[in-house]
């Protein structure tokens, strides 16, 4: 979990911009209220990979999972990053 303190912004407006970074790195926003947000970046399947390692990316990349984050604001103005 990190926490990054904001500066003297508005809260809300610095949350929706920290949230749209995530979505600006190829997250989608899952579920989103006033002050937590739920972002999931699906896994990528590399053809590279497969050429390469062949059997062994298909087993990495079926066993692989999505990448998941719960972003919260806490009443003390920090962002709270959660790996789900």
């Amino acid at each position: 979990m990190r926490r990054k303190p904001l500066p003297d912004w508005p809260r809300d407006r610095l949350f929706r911009m920290y949230v749209r970074g995530y979505v600006d790195q190829g997250y989608r926003v899952i579920l989103r209220g006033p002050a937590a947000a739920i972002v999931l970046r699906p896994k990528r399947f590399s053809l590279l990979g497969l050429l390469f390692f062949h059997a062994l990316y298909v087993v990495y990349y079926l066993a692989k999972r999505d990448e998941r984050y719960r972003i919260s604001l806490a009443p003390n103005g920090t962002l709270l990053e959660t790996p789900l």
